[in-house]
Order: C-alpha cells, then structure tokens, then sequence
C-alpha cells in the first residue's frame, strides 16, 4: 500500500477531544476467544488497523505506520450490562478518553466488550484519525458479521484525501478567505514556532482534566420512529431536517453545524476503507417559523442550498488544505491557552472556532438493517469548539440519540 499522509485528517492530530464511540449489540453470546478472532478478521482486512502515526521530521509530514501486527487493544468485562443505554457503557468510554492517546506508540482503537442475557454489548473507541462516523459504523458492522455470522470481511486498501485535487471538483476557497489564511500563513512563517507532538500531549492531558464533559442517551422507538418519518414525508422534509429544527428551538441557536459525507464524490474513496471522507458546514436560521414544521421546511431550503454549492459545502477541507500544516497543529492549543503563540492563538480563534465553547453539532450517521448487529449507539467527539454535540444514529428502525454537553 503506498504510504498515506495526514492531510485534511491533520485537524485531528493535535485536538484533545478526538476520540468518539460506537456502542453495539451483536446477536451472539459474549465469548472472548471468538471475540479475538473477529478482530483479527477486521485487523487483516484494514491496514490502518495495524499502524500507529509516524513522523518524517525533515518534511514535518505525519503518516499511518503500517505495521505487521494489530493495534487494537480488546478488553472484555466480566460482568453483565442491561443494553446500550447503561450508564456503564458512557461511564467506560469517559474513562476511555479522559487522557490524550499516545499514537506515535499505541493503536487508535479500543474494543470494550460485555455480555448481555444472550447478545454481548460492545463498545468501540475510535480515534478520529482512524476513520470518520459512518466509516467507524461501517467497521463495527464488518465486525459484527464475522462474529455473530461467520462472513469474513473484505480486504480494502486505504486511500485518503491526499492533496486538493483529490476534493470534489468546484471545491475553492474565494479571494478574501483566502487572503486571510494566506494572511496567518505567513505570520505562523514568520515566527517560526513549532508545537511538537509530545508538547501537545502534555497540554491535551491538561485540558480534557480541566474541561469534562457529560452524555446522556434518549431512544426512538421504531413506531415513533415511523410516525416521525410519515409526518415528515408529509411536510417535504427529512429526518435530519426535523432534528436540526427542533435543536434550533430547544437550544435557541442561529447556526448548527452538521457533517455530510463525501464518498460519492471522491474518486480516492476505495468502498468500505476506514479514513476520514466527510466534510461540515453551518446551517444558520435568522429567524423562527410558527412552528417546528414551518422551521423544518426553512432548514430543508437552507441544507440543500449548501449541499448543492461544492465550494460552501467543502469549505472545511478547503481550509485545512491551505494552512500551513504546523499552524493546524498550534491552533487548538494556542486559542486554548496551552501554546505560546500570536499566529496560531488567532488562527485558532477566527478560523477554527475555539475562541470559546459555544457551538452546536449534528452528526447523523444514517440508518442501516442488519442480523448481526441488532442496535448501535453513536458517542460523539467532544470537539473544544462546541458546547453542545448530538450523535444519532438508526439500526434496525431504532434510533439513539447521545447528547454531549460540556459541564
């Protein structure tokens, strides 16, 4: 495989808060050994389940370090859980991600496991370098096939977002936005800073001590479910347009960011790699409607509008192109008081939003059908630029809902 850098991925580097779950219920007993073995199944068919991060320190480029064996760590309990919704499965992946990983040293997955009366209850801890949501989903259902259904999973060369020609075509940044990164480029140059990795880690320590978070879990049933998606067919909207409405009322915001993924668009994308293919954009709504419905309607104009213009919706990745890869690094701790710098302290602040915790965030991963893995919970990442972040997902026509909120 040839050697895959971190590219727009760089955002995840040296962020505290990266690291998001996939909780599940597979349909078999809780048994270690074949555990053990559905992981190696995974761990032979993805690469990137083997590597941890290297660095070449003359070009200051970061890489997946593939190596010949797996780096994921597995830990099975040997106690018994209620479901998804036990508090012992947020109070494992809070634990879990309290301290910053090692990467350059460990894996950037961590498998938790339980039983669960005749099912096992197992918990996914991803770093964000590793893959994105729907690709972490993707992985848990391979996982969860080769456990409960014997099908081996198929082996997929990882290829990444490796430079701006790899993004969707139409994707630019316009003049004055680029003149201002140009403009902190040249300033980060200027001072010739450097954060190193285990710089960060000692500030990323710190932070996540000093800056927890809580989750809470709510469950749509699949009748209510169904009657939610009935109404909304009704009113011409989506799913993910009523959540995104009734966040905007509950929450009394004016923007929500929200993720949409990319694989349709990227001619990199190899089906069923891990790796990270998905882009955010700000849905804003400036002024309410009568009702959620009224809202719904307003939110539904305002996402397809931006879906529909390339240059908005990857504006993101744009972004993370064109900084200078070291001032990425920097931002987050610079803005957060952890790292000495003008340049990378205003980077950090204008561009990426961690001037101070007040954001909001949707991440949907979508719905899927499956034997094996009878229900799935998505934990979200605690990014140091929101407040508040909610992680849905549907299985089997059971939806979860984990909200994330900074205390």
């Amino acid at each position: 495989m040839k050697k895959q850098y971190i590219f727009t991925e760089r955002a995840h580097l040296m962020c505290p808060g990266m690291c998001f779950g996939i909780a599940g219920v597979l349909d078999a007993p809780c048994d270690k050994s074949l555990l053990a073995h559905a992981l190696d199944a995974v761990t032979y068919a993805h690469p990137f389940l083997r590597a941890v991060i290297g660095c070449e320190k003359e070009s200051d480029r970061y890489f997946y370090a593939v190596t010949d064996e797996g780096r994921v760590q597995l830990k099975v309990f040997d106690y018994e859980l209620s479901g998804l919704e036990d508090p012992l499965v947020r109070d494992c992946f809070e634990q879990a991600v309290c301290k910053e990983t090692d990467l350059f040293s460990e894996g950037m997955l961590r498998i938790f496991a339980w039983r669960m009366k005749e099912q096992t209850c197992v918990l996914f801890v991803f770093h964000h370098l590793l893959a994105d949501g729907r690709g972490a989903l993707g992985l848990v259902k391979e996982f969860a096939d080769m456990y409960a259904g014997g099908e081996k999973p198929d082996t997929v060369e990882e290829r990444l977002i490796q430079s701006v020609d790899d993004l969707p075509r139409g994707a630019h940044m316009s003049g004055m936005s680029r003149m201002l990164v140009n403009m902190f480029n040249k300033k980060w140059l200027k001072e010739g800073s450097h954060l190193s990795y285990d710089e960060y880690r000692g500030f990323a320590d710190s932070y996540l001590k000093n800056h927890s978070v809580t989750h809470s879990v709510s469950v749509t049933e699949q009748s209510r479910l169904a009657e939610l998606l009935e109404m909304c067919r009704q009113q011409g909207v989506t799913l993910n347009d009523y959540l995104l409405a009734d966040m905007f009322e509950k929450q009394r915001v004016f923007k929500i960011i929200i993720a949409k993924d990319l694989r349709s668009q990227l001619e990199c994308y190899q089906s069923g790699a891990l790796g990270n293919y998905s882009s955010a954009f700000t849905v804003k709504l400036k002024r309410r409607g009568r009702s959620i419905w009224h809202m719904a309607r307003a939110v539904h104009s305002e996402v397809r509008d931006r879906v529909a213009d390339i240059s908005a919706l990857c504006l993101v990745l744009t972004l993370y192109a064109l900084m200078e890869p070291g001032l990425i690094d920097a931002s987050a701790a610079a803005a957060l008081g952890g790292f000495d710098s003008k340049a990378a302290a205003s980077a950090g602040k204008t561009l990426l939003g961690y001037e101070k915790p007040d954001g909001c965030c949707i991440t949907n991963l979508g719905k899927l059908e499956s034997k094996t893995l009878k229900e799935a919970m998505f934990i979200p990442p605690a990014s140091p630029a929101m407040r508040l972040t909610k992680g849905i997902v549907t299985v089997n026509g059971k939806m979860y809902t984990c909200t994330l909120e900074r205390k």
